[in-house]
């Protein structure tokens, strides 16, 4: 199944604004009431606060389930492998969750897989697409370079205005 297949590998740096990383998260299961499952997971702020929410979790007959669910993520810490559990207590089918992973400024975090457990260890749901993720920016050239880095820039921006001088004057 495509879903199972899936890895999320997303590079987050800690303390970059708004949503470090979204995802939703998807059912692996096409069972009777597991299918309309829908999740989100969400890790921002310097702290790495991770928030979890999952709505239309019904059983056979289409009713909302209430019971305690887990969110397992697999993290890579500054190189260090991280597994986290996160219960999401569900009632009438809706729940969410928010724990914070207590990260330090700067610190770098990989994302390797998220899955939704039922209460018996049975997987209803993974990452299915990540909606936003951020990357760290670009290293800034050292001081001695700035000067050839912003000749090179102001370079580029002529060689594009006169194309486009010349496209819009016609041949």
């Amino acid at each position: 199944m495509c879903a199972r297949s899936f890895l999320a590998l997303a590079v987050l740096l800690v303390g970059a604004p708004a949503a470090a990383f979204e995802a939703d998260l998807v059912p692996v299961s096409r069972r009777l009431g597991e299918h309309d499952l829908r999740g989100s997971l969400t890790i921002a702020g310097a702290e790495g606060t991770v928030h979890v929410a999952v709505t239309d979790l019904n059983d056979a007959q289409g009713v909302g389930v209430d019971e305690r669910v887990t969110l397992e993520l697999r993290l890579r810490d500054g190189g260090r492998r991280r597994r986290v559990v996160i219960p999401v207590d569900v009632s009438g089918g809706e729940g969410e969750a928010t724990e914070s992973l207590g990260l330090q400024e700067g610190d770098m975090l990989v994302v390797h897989g998220a899955r939704l457990r039922g209460p018996h260890g049975r997987t209803l749901a993974e990452i299915g697409s990540v909606t936003a993720a951020t990357s760290p920016a670009p290293p800034e050239p050292p001081p001695g370079e700035c000067a050839d880095a912003l000749a090179s820039c102001q370079s580029d921006l002529g060689d594009c205005e006169q194309a486009l001088d010349d496209c819009e004057s016609g041949p």
